[in-house]
């Protein structure tokens, strides 16, 4: 778990993404690197504007259990939280979208469990 400076639980996550500014083909890719059921961590090499809001759309894997979901959301970039080697590492909100908070709490749920599992299966 990522040190907790939030209201909602974070977790780390390393996964593929693509993204791009609202109603667009989702063109440009990125990484997930920590999920939440408010927000996301977003790392890119494109610059981005504090304010914009983006649709963004991921895969969580759960190979032990030969499924993933899908997780596709709205969000606003909020914060920019480091630049290293042209890699610019973003905090994103979701929008206050039902669908796109929903998204994000399965996705947090289900990464859960399969933790609790994999520690208890040791």
């Amino acid at each position: 778990m990522v040190d907790e400076r939030r209201r909602s639980l974070r977790l780390a996550l390393d996964v593929s993404a693509k993204y791009s500014p609202c109603d667009i083909p989702l063109t440009q890719p990125a990484r997930v690197t920590e999920i939440s059921t408010g927000g996301v961590r977003l790392l890119t090499g494109e610059e981005m504007r504090l304010g914009t809001i983006l649709d963004l759309a991921f895969v969580v894997p759960f190979p032990a259990e030969r499924s993933q979901i899908s997780v596709q959301v709205r969000a606003r970039v909020v914060r920019l939280i480091a630049v290293r080697d042209g890699i610019r590492e973003y905090g994103l909100r979701a929008v206050d979208d039902i669908a796109a908070r929903s998204s994000l709490r399965s996705a947090v749920l289900k990464i859960n469990l399969a933790k609790a599992r994999d520690i208890r299966a040791y």
